[in-house]
């Protein structure tokens, strides 16, 4: 059974919800996962694949995260790695220039992808996803009907999902026939 992390770090608990939704999907499909904070996560080197995902507030990712990511980029170079981020939509006149309703990726994280072949992150945004009302994993992946329209829940399964299917592939054959990001 291969191993692979799902590291996570942010100030709320909606990022680390995120990267257990993720643990879930790719624990059901037969891979054994990690899922843990980055400030606790092994080397790289311990796993066939790698998820690092990070709160995103202000255009800033969380500093564990950002030094998980700065520590292992060469590792993570060389085996499967996807990357995400979560946070609230950016809004006009905060400087970053991006357009209201948009995300911005740090240019940090993007100078790091670009330079060790990492596909930048799949943006989640759990706060717009899900409403004003708080909702947790449990409830999530219940299927409990809920008030808001829970599209956040499944792009985040589907992600998952994806994620395992070319994981699942690649296991058949070298990993080295995977590319480093989808």
């Amino acid at each position: 059974m291969e191993r692979v992390l799902a590291a996570y770090a942010a100030r709320t608990s909606s990022t680390g919800e995120i990267a257990l939704a993720i643990g879930e999907v790719l624990s059901r499909a037969g891979f054994h996962v990690d899922v843990r904070s980055c400030a606790r996560a092994k080397d790289a080197d311990h796993y066939a694949a790698v998820i690092i995902g990070s709160g995103c507030a202000l255009g800033r990712w969380d500093d564990d995260a950002l030094d998980y990511l700065v520590r292992h980029a060469p590792q993570l170079s060389l085996r499967p790695t996807w990357l995400f981020q979560n946070g609230p939509l950016q809004s006009s006149g905060t400087g970053t220039g991006v357009a209201a309703g948009q995300h911005a990726v740090p240019q940090v994280v993007r100078t790091l992808a670009d330079r060790y072949d990492l596909a930048p992150p799949v943006i989640f945004d759990a706060r717009s996803d899900l409403g004003s009302r708080p909702l947790t994993l449990r409830r999530w992946m219940s299927g409990e009907p809920a008030p808001v329209e829970l599209t956040g829940p499944d792009r985040v399964r589907t992600w998952a999902g994806d994620i395992a299917g070319l994981l699942t592939g690649a296991m058949a054959s070298p990993l080295s026939a995977l590319p480093a990001h989808s």
